[in-house]
């Protein structure tokens, strides 16, 4: 018999005409996918953001508003806030994104709905419709479970060929459940078929009962397969985190009996194909348990099971395979634990067939475990199709097999039709799900190839972290070292000026009266103000780079330095410029034009004239050249220079003139000046005498 595999890619049959090509049906679209790498791409643009506006924040306080600037450097909150809008706007903008993506793709399954191609057509309606199913639920569990209702409950998926049993083994499992439309579910009489998808609630799962065209896709095979894929991908889209937690699948044993062995092989490919399709598209390897429905139509199982009581025909019939799996596969398991189930069959027979009293129903009694051992090698063959492993391949994992009954109508497959007094009951169904399958619902695998990917990440995430706890903790410590040097710095520079300031301030001389001109006097305290740290030549609004990090101690530095030497300026350089323009004055009474020239600039000092600078560096400049002459004095000079320009820069405060000097001075020049300019110019603010 030819081998129903489908053939390998390229290979062709001889003799056959070739196919005509048929077009790739449109895959359903998946926004979430892009949607979530957009959210994690833009969360570090929006972090990186905020990091930059944390420590820019207090340089764009220093140019714009220098008054904010302490304030900002001490509030932490404050810095903060950078951080925070970035993180606002982050969610604004992807959600604002969401949204239009969500119009836009309605917009496109409206225009798409309008298509001729019925196919097209009719599978993004089915799509539709089980997302309208998928909303509901999630609102139901949402109402019902709270703040994680979507992982609270575990969910199966319930899968199998059309009439395989699906639907009326999950109503007659005794679980209690709803259907998503809030009906007690009962038992089914007969075949009622799931149209699309059904979801079950129970106190401890989520069952979704799939159609079984989903799973065979012989009808409309286009539609079917774009709704299967859509429907996984909703369950990706809902729960990211663990989109299922197991698979149950049907098989009826009436079709399995039925089928020849090219028939039972492409059902077992089909079966195939729809679980790696679930874990390729759900990234996860689930626990798969295989239901083999309609039990109570082979040979004898009615009469066989029937003086069992309630509690006896709950309990689970079937195999479950160890939870270690093996490289050759789970079909040398399965035939070890399949032909343990057929030995405690045989043990049980010789017990039944001596309480059975009625010779035709003894008979019929005896035939099941010979249907049961027929069974195996069409079960076997479905094991190894399915979960068997082929080239390394990732397969799907067995993890039980089981047979069940619940209520059927129809003929049996036993020669023998059952007892009709015989009540009506499910057998080996109401302990499989609660007692079976729900304690094992984190039995879910990663995909290898999404478990390679995430530790592929995983490992990037944590170099990525490592490198980044590196480069903070190092620049901490290189922030701590320079402040501890700052500080050190600040130290000694603060004893220097004290060992400068203490001549100037010993009696009879002191710091609160200035009674000499001479500049070089105190030119060794101003040169140790201005070499204290952040005072002028270093000073600045930010913390330099290697001074940040929240360590930064210039603030408590930069106030007082700067102060200190803007006191110094006015209130020792200035002063004694102020003395040395009157001894010139006083000096230059027989040399009209200095004289002239030395009381406008007493007057700039004054705050009586505007002051101009350029006219005071000169005098200062040719004055100083008179005082410290020479080569030897050249640094003094300089230094002196560089002293005045910091007085320009940290403003004037006006020394009080002598008035009774400025007047005699006026009086000088009026009687050695040509009558024309006899008297002096007039000047604001000033009153001519008459």
């Amino acid at each position: 018999m030819a081998d129903p595999r489908p053939a390998k890619a390229g290979a062709k049959k001889a003799g056959a005409k070739p196919a005509k090509r048929r077009r790739k049906p449109a895959a359903v679209p998946s926004p979430h996918r892009s949607a979530r790498a957009r959210w994690a791409l833009s969360l570090t643009g929006a972090l990186a953001l905020g990091l930059a506006g944390w420590l820019l924040l207090p340089r764009l306080a220093a140019a714009l508003a220098p008054h904010l600037l302490p304030t900002v450097q001490a509030d932490w909150s404050i810095r903060l806030l950078p951080l925070v809008l970035a993180l606002a706007g982050w969610v604004a903008f992807n959600r604002r994104t969401d949204a239009r993506e969500r119009a836009a793709n309605a917009r496109l399954l409206e225009a798409l709905a309008a298509t001729r191609d019925p196919e097209l057509k009719a599978s993004l309606e089915e799509i539709a419709t089980v997302r309208k199913r998928m909303d509901a639920v999630l609102a139901r569990l949402r109402k019902r479970r709270g703040g994680r209702y979507l992982y609270q409950l575990p969910w199966y998926l319930v899968i199998g060929a059309p009439g395989s049993g699906k639907t009326t083994a999950l109503a007659n499992a005794g679980l209690g459940a709803t259907a998503a439309d809030g009906s007690v579910a009962g038992p089914l009489a007969g075949l009622a078929g799931t149209r699309n998808c059904d979801w079950w609630f129970t106190d401890r799962a989520v069952l979704i009962d799939t159609a079984g065209r989903y799973t065979t896709q012989d009808s409309r095979r286009a539609v079917d397969g774009r709704v299967w894929s859509g429907l996984l991908d909703l369950l990706k889209e809902h729960r990211p985190l663990q989109p299922a937690n197991g698979v149950l699948l049907t098989l009826s044993l009436p079709d399995l009996a039925a089928w020849d062995e090219a028939e039972r092989r492409n059902h077992a490919i089909l079966i195939r194909q729809r679980l790696n399709e679930l874990r390729v598209q759900l990234g996860l390897r689930l626990p798969v348990y295989l239901l083999l429905t309609k039990a109570d139509l082979l040979d004898g199982f009615t009469t066989f099971f029937d003086p069992l009581d309630r509690e006896a025909r709950s309990q689970v019939w079937g195999l479950t395979l160890p939870a270690a799996e093996r490289e050759e596969g789970p079909l040398p398991v399965f035939r070890d634990l399949y032909a343990g189930l057929v030995r405690r069959l045989d043990e049980r027979l010789l017990d039944r067939l001596h309480q059975e009293p009625d010779l035709r129903r003894r008979a019929d009694a005896f035939a099941l475990p010979l249907r049961v051992v027929e069974l195996e090698p069409a079960l076997a063959d479905i094991v190894d199709t399915v979960f068997g492993s082929e080239h390394g391949e990732e397969t799907p994992r067995l993890r039980g097999l089981y047979l069940t009954s619940a209520t059927q109508t129809g003929g049996a497959l036993a020669l023998l039709e059952p007892d009709p007094a015989a009540g009506a009951s499910s057998y080996f169904l109401d302990r499989l799900l609660p007692d079976v399958v729900f304690p094992e619902a984190n039995l879910a695998q990663l995909d290898r190839a999404v478990e390679r990917a995430r530790r592929r990440r995983s490992a990037l995430s944590a170099v990525a972290a490592l490198t980044l706890a590196l480069l903070v903790g190092g620049w901490w410590l290189v922030s701590a070292r320079g402040n501890a040097a700052l500080l050190e710095s600040a130290d000694a520079g603060a004893a220097a000026v004290e060992a400068a300031l203490r001549p100037l301030d010993t009696p009879p001389r002191s710091l609160a009266r200035v009674d000499d001109a001479d500049p070089a006097a105190i030119l060794p305290a101003l040169d140790a103000l201005r070499a204290l740290p952040l005072a002028f030549d270093s000073a600045h609004s930010w913390a330099e780079p290697a001074l940040a990090g929240g360590l930064y101690q210039g603030a408590r530095i930069a106030g007082p330095s700067q102060e200190a030497y803007r006191r110094a300026l006015r209130s020792q350089f200035l002063a004694r410029l102020a003395l040395r323009l009157e001894e010139r004055l006083r000096a230059d009474w027989a040399l009209p034009d200095q004289l002239r020239q030395t009381l406008r600039i007493y007057r700039m000092v004054g705050g009586v004239e505007t002051m101009d600078a350029g006219a005071l560096a000169e005098w200062v400049a040719l004055d100083w050249q008179r005082t410290l002459p020479g080569p030897a004095n050249e640094a003094r000079r300089r230094a002196l220079g560089d002293h005045l320009a910091a007085l320009f820069a940290v403003g004037f405060a006006p020394v009080p003139p002598d008035e009774a000097l400025v007047a005699r001075v006026e009086e000088v020049l009026a009687q050695s000046a040509p009558p024309a300019i006899a008297r002096p110019m007039p000047q604001p603010g000033r009153t001519e005498l008459p």
